[in-house]
Order: C-alpha cells, then structure tokens, then sequence
C-alpha cells in the first residue's frame, strides 16, 4: 500500500494525534476490500474539523466526500471550513478544492430526517429521551435572568474602520460595561485581564481573570432573533462553550491564536482593542496562557466559569413553565433542555460552574 505524503506545511500545522487519525482513516480508505466500516471518535476540542478537511483532500477516489451533519448551522460551517477557513488559518490551501455533497442536498432541501417524538434525541450513536423530571430544579440554578438583554439590538454592533468601542446596543457592551446593567462588574468583579478573542476558533468571546483570587470566566455570546426559546442560536453558542472546556480543563490545551493575545491586537476590520484590560507588568502571548494556566486554571483552588449571555434567545420564565406543563413543551423545549443539560453536565464533570444569563 502507497503511504500518505501530506505537504510539510500541513503536517506541520497539525497535531500529531490529528495525523495519526488521518493516516489510520487513509490506510482504511485504500484497502482493496475493506472487511469492516471504521469509526474515528474524538472529543470536544481535539480538532475533527482538521481530520475531515484532510481527508477530503487526500486522494478520494471519486474526489468527492459526503459529510453528515444533524444541524444545518453545523453543515453551513463545515462547509466554510472546507472551503476556505480551515485552510486559511493554516497557511495551506488545497488544489483543486474539495467537493462536498452536502451542500447541495441542503441548497435544494432535497430530503430531512426528523424523529416524530420532540423529545427523543439521537447522540453518540444511541437514541436518548429527554428526562424533565428534574431539570426545571437543575436548569433554574444555572439561569440568570438580566432584564438588559431583552433590549439589545446586536451582538458586537456594526464594523467600521474608525470605531474604538463597541456599539451601545451590544451585547458586547453590556459585557464589559462598569454601569449597573453591565455583565462583568456586577456578575465578576475585579479584573486583572479581559481580552476579547472573538472570531475565528476562539477560546471564547471574552476570557477574563483575577489572578488574586484564582477566577476566571470563558464568556461566550449569542444575539437570537426575538424568541422566547430559540434552540438553533443555543445550539451555535453551546458548541462553542463545549469547544471552550478543553482549553479550561486542568492539564488542557492552549488556544489557537495566542499571537493575537497582546496589547497591540484589534479587532478585526475596527480599531477596538482586544486587550480590554490588563495591568502592565502581565506578559503576553503563550507566556500570558502559561501564566494563567498555572495560576489559575490548573490550581486546585480556582474558580473556573463558563457563561453564557443570550440576547433574546431565551426567556427563563417561559422554558421554565414549559418544564411545569408537559402540554406546554414541544421540539424546542427538548432541544433547549438537551443542549443546556449537556453542557451543565460537562461543566460539573471539569468542576466548572455554568451560568447562563437570559432575558
């Protein structure tokens, strides 16, 4: 059998337990008559996307890939990845580019798969129903209700070449506002560290710490479209937060763009800097990450967050009352339940505390 020759570009740029699944998956995929399907699992954060990507590129033999995915929003952004993102971020791009047969099936709507029970679940191969016995009681104590959010108007706000702050109606203002409504001042605290890593593959919107008292605060953030429950914006924020865990975890990984992790980094396309706050004296880069992780993140003592802020995505009151009154709920309600009882469970498991706050 011929091996896998990946550029030296790519090789490099990947992990090496990214390269050992992609060669595992291309030995499978050159076997004359293969006896049995194989199956590549990997965790939260590990780098699928990166393992697909690759295979797609290597020599397939129709030079076509077909690529499942339960979500739309999921399909949307692989696509984007295989397309331009993934390669984009690491300096390599394929030749020809890879054709992927998703894409036109969702651009046609050409069939869709649902189960008839809202609150049956298919997940890590296995089919699962929605316990709401307990998660009226479990999911009040991670919801925060903040009036403010009902009345943003965006998520960070438009982008312009002139602007240094984040529009007023944001709900990245309301983050890191010093006023009464504002997130971090009221819900955190004192902050040695703010930093803004929002797009492409970030730690998290914002990651703010205090070195003193061993906390900090992986903050991710969703405007939805004026609903009461909206599962997909849920959906979107809750992967990232998932995606998140890895890096928080004690022993974890690093982000991916620590080069941008200093005082001179802007926000992409303004002049708002994303070095929101930070003493002078804290260094920057990957020694900043090892600073924080071992004097926080890997600190048997440390306080270690993950939030949530949801603008007009979900209203408390109402998935509250859906869990009281079962005529109440529908598919939406046991997407809602499944997405944030999932990650809550993560969360307790890396002795992580979740927030959520809602309007």
């Amino acid at each position: 059998m011929k091996s896998l020759n990946l550029p030296k570009e790519l090789r490099a740029a990947l992990w090496p337990h990214q390269r050992a699944a992609i060669e595992f998956a291309w030995s499978r995929l050159q076997a004359s008559s293969p006896k049995r399907t194989s199956l590549v699992r990997m965790p939260t954060g590990t780098g699928k996307t990166g393992v697909i990507a690759v295979l797609c590129v290597v020599d397939p033999p129709t030079g076509w890939s077909l690529i499942l995915t339960p979500w739309k929003h999921l399909c949307d952004q692989m696509i984007d990845d295989l397309s331009e993102r993934f390669w984009e971020s690491r300096g390599w791009k394929p030749s020809p580019k890879p054709k992927v047969l998703r894409l036109f099936l969702n651009n046609d709507d050409f069939f869709t798969v649902a189960l008839t029970d809202p609150m049956v679940f298919y997940t890590a191969q296995a089919f699962y129903r929605i316990d709401c016995a307990h998660a009226e009681e479990r999911l009040a104590s991670v919801l925060t209700r903040w009036p403010a959010l009902s009345v943003v108007d965006s998520e960070k706000g438009d982008v312009g070449a002139q602007k240094k702050t984040w529009d007023n109606g944001s709900i990245f203002n309301l983050i890191e506002s010093n006023k009464k409504t504002g997130l971090m001042a009221t819900n955190f605290g004192r902050r040695d560290f703010l930093f803004c890593d929002d797009l492409d593959t970030e730690a998290a919107d914002f990651v703010c710490a205090d070195f003193a008292r061993r906390k900090i605060a992986f903050i991710h953030a969703k405007q939805g479209s004026d609903q009461v429950v909206s599962a997909s914006a849920l959906h979107i924020v809750v992967a990232q937060a998932l995606k998140s865990l890895s890096l928080i975890s004690r022993g974890g990984s690093e982000p991916m763009h620590l080069n941008r992790w200093s005082r001179g980094s802007y926000w992409s396309g303004t002049q708002i800097r994303r070095w929101r706050a930070g003493r002078s004296s804290l260094p920057v880069g990957e020694h900043l990450w090892e600073k924080l992780r071992l004097e926080i993140l890997d600190h048997p003592l440390a306080e270690r967050k993950v939030w949530l802020v949801l603008g007009r995505t979900l209203q408390k009151d109402v998935l509250l009352e859906q869990l009281k009154k079962p005529k109440l709920r529908d598919a939406v309600t046991g997407q809602t339940v499944h997405l944030l009882s999932s990650l809550h469970a993560n969360c307790i498991q890396l002795g992580v505390r979740l927030r959520v706050f809602c309007n």
